[in-house]
Parts: structure tokens; sequence; C-alpha cells
């Protein structure tokens, strides 16, 4: 019997000198295996995978997730992010969540959706993640719009520049303790 959610992953990275070079992201349920090497493009199950080079919000598919803290402020950041991209004035095509930050930012790496964002994650969440986007062609920055620090507990990443900086510019920003 398969899971009702198959969304779940393994996800490992190696760094060295703190630069990411190796990162898999394994969905053993669905059979999807992402990998990234640095300087030599990311795949899916060994084929080249490249993110959809997506610009425009409107047209966008955003992936963002709840995180599994309930404090309040959080969640309220959480919601009014969310909302910040459905409204009659700013809207993106559309948001999903699967539960695992490696594997949206392997969906954004491989084209299934065009940005993802998200507070309060971990560095093994993205690691692997954040190589997997950038071989595929992606932005990975912090939440800001500033370079990604992957200590600092969040991330955007995204199809385009363009895509990275409009969210960026949109999502009200929470501090939060580093790793």
């Amino acid at each position: 019997m398969r899971p009702r959610f198959p969304f779940v992953a393994v996800s490992i990275a190696l760094s060295v000198n703190k630069e990411v070079v190796v990162g898999v992201v394994n969905n053993a349920i669905l059979d999807q295996m992402f990998t990234g090497q640095l300087g030599k493009g990311a795949f899916m199950n060994g084929k080249p995978i490249h993110v959809s080079g997506q610009e425009d919000l409107s047209q966008s598919l955003l992936i963002s997730e709840f995180g599994s803290s309930r404090d309040k402020e959080k969640m309220d950041l959480v919601f009014s992010n969310l909302g910040s991209f459905l409204n009659e004035k700013n809207s993106a095509h559309g948001v999903r969540s699967m539960g695992s930050a490696a594997l949206n930012m392997s969906h954004v790496a491989c084209g299934g959706g065009d940005a993802y964002f998200e507070f309060g994650i971990h560095c093994w969440d993205v690691a692997a993640g954040y190589l997997v986007v950038k071989e595929a062609g992606g932005v990975v920055l912090d939440t800001a719009g500033g370079p990604f620090d992957m200590m600092s507990r969040r991330v955007l990443c995204a199809s385009s520049e363009k895509l990275a900086r409009t969210i960026a510019e949109g999502l009200t920003q929470m501090e939060l303790q580093r790793d």
C-alpha cells in the first residue's frame, strides 16, 4: 500500500571548506532522485534538469511551507506572506506545499514549481537542494534578497533572478536563531 501523501525525502550534501559540492535528494517512494555536483549540472534519475526560467509572478507556481512551529508570531508571518502573493493586486498563479524543503527546492530545479520560500528551516533541510537548484540554473537567496546564508534558517529559491527579487520585495521578514 502506497502512503497517502508520498512526499518524503532523504537529503544528503557534502560541503568542502563551507562550499556544497555534492547534493542528493531522494524520494524513494516516487522513485525520484535529484542530484547535483558543483560545476557538473543537476539531474533527476540521471537525466539533466533545468529550472523553468519563469520571470512573471502572475504565471508562477509558488511553493512554501507552514513549518512545524505553531508559534503565533511565526504562523501570522506565514499566512501574511502567503496572502501577499494571493490577492487581486499581486497574485501568483498558485501555491503548493509538499512538506519537505529538499523536495520543494528539487521541484523548482526541475521546473515543477517556479519559486520556493520558507522561514525556520535548518541547514540540513536545504544544503542538498541549494546545490541542485544552482546547478539547474536557478537562483538561491536569503528571503530578504541578499546572499544565501545556509545558517540563517531562511531560504528563497527561484527559476530566475527577476522572480526571486519580486518575491523578496513582497515578503515580511523574520529573524530566527541561527543554526
